[in-house]
């Protein structure tokens, strides 16, 4: 499933993938593209003496009712969404030492055109010619920064991340303002696990938009992927104080604090979240997980069934409340959830080690 966000409308669009799901970016549903990011951001430091295959594994088990996509949790502009050219005039021409006649330029923007036509029509491949030709024919144009934005889309969408770095980082010489290619390579680097060079992208779109809450968040991704954790808390912190019902950046702020054995403090983090978006599932899990962890086993035990009653058919919450139940020595309920759950997917292996995960971390603490 590929999402685009569409900043324009400021909302989840779809337009060149038809059988996906939408989301509305600030709906209750939360099976949006962020919550990729924080599996790995909560696998990496909850349980940080585990390996890396084990604590995916079991961060798996603690999110439930959520869209995992094939894109590594950002969004994604629209390819389809034309940016404004501007024809260079005669002066412009001699101002930017560009040598080219009329007639050059007006080929220049028939493949212009030809390629937004092209993906219009979903025909990517044919679009990436035309820009290529475009740049090629006149590689001084003033509007070959938008060019190269839109050829580090496609670059993005065949999951050529090296050429898509390399694109935004042309559009950027060309347009230093041009904070959409800061934004998408801070993105892209994400995705390369380059994260000292994301910190740089998100940095520079920050200096020109300082209040941009998705920068933000990522930047507070990136620095907590680099071990950074204090700037990671107030990166997120920021978005909270902007934004405050931002349900990623708040359970981001959760996790660290929980990393920090501030299990109060994070649950009642998840306290406010819940009141903020009460349907949803998987708040319910991860305070569920920080009580558990608490040792408050019948609070954790509503926050489990609750996150059943509210996503009955995910395999999740009924793996965390068996584990919950083995805890409180009710072990025939335990073998009816670890059943129902295995009949809705979830594998041994999942359920072994999100058990040696749980008690492995609350044994140390004991």
């Amino acid at each position: 499933m590929l999402f685009y966000f569409n900043p324009s409308q400021d909302n989840w669009t779809t337009k060149l993938n038809k059988n996906t799901c939408t989301n509305e970016y600030n709906s209750e549903n939360l099976r949006t593209l962020h919550y990729f990011l924080l599996l790995l951001l909560y696998k990496r430091h909850i349980f940080p003496d585990m390996s890396i295959k084990n604590n995916f594994l079991f961060v798996f088990i603690t999110f439930s009712s959520l869209c995992f996509t094939n894109i590594q949790g950002q969004t994604r502009v629209d390819l389809g969404q034309k940016p404004k050219f501007q024809s260079a005039e005669p002066t412009e021409r001699s101002q930017t030492s560009t040598r080219y006649t009329e007639a050059e330029e007006k080929r220049y923007l028939d493949y212009v055109s030809s390629a937004y036509n092209a993906l219009l029509k979903d025909s990517v491949a044919q679009a990436e010619t035309y820009f290529l030709q475009a740049v090629d024919l006149l590689p001084s144009h003033p509007s070959n920064a938008e060019v190269y934005f839109q050829l580090g889309q496609i670059a993005e969408l065949n999951n050529n991340l090296s050429d898509a770095a390399e694109y935004y980082q042309k559009s950027t010489r060309i347009n230093e303002n041009l904070s959409k290619a800061f934004l998408r390579r801070g993105a892209v680097n994400i995705m390369r696990q380059q994260y000292s060079l994301a910190v740089r992208d998100y940095s520079a779109f920050l200096k020109l938009k300082p209040k941009n809450t998705d920068a933000l968040f990522y930047r507070g991704y990136a620095y907590q992927q680099m071990g950074d954790t204090q700037r990671a808390l107030e990166e997120y912190q920021k978005v909270v104080r902007l934004q405050p019902n931002h349900l990623q950046a708040g359970t981001a702020t959760a996790v660290i604090q929980a990393q920090q054995g501030k299990l109060t403090e994070a649950v009642s983090i998840m306290d406010r979240l819940i009141s903020i978006s009460p349907k949803n599932a998987s708040l319910y899990d991860m305070r569920g997980t920080f009580l558990l962890r608490s040792n408050l086993l019948q609070l954790a035990l509503y926050d489990f069934d609750k996150a059943i009653e509210l996503a009955p058919d995910n395999a999740i919450s009924y793996v965390n409340r068996s584990l919950l139940h083995e805890r409180m020595n009710h072990h025939n309920l335990a073998q009816n959830d670890l059943d129902k759950a295995y009949s809705l997917g979830a594998t041994p292996t999942i359920v072994d080690n999100a058990r040696k995960s749980i008690d492995g971390k609350q044994n140390t603490n004991q």
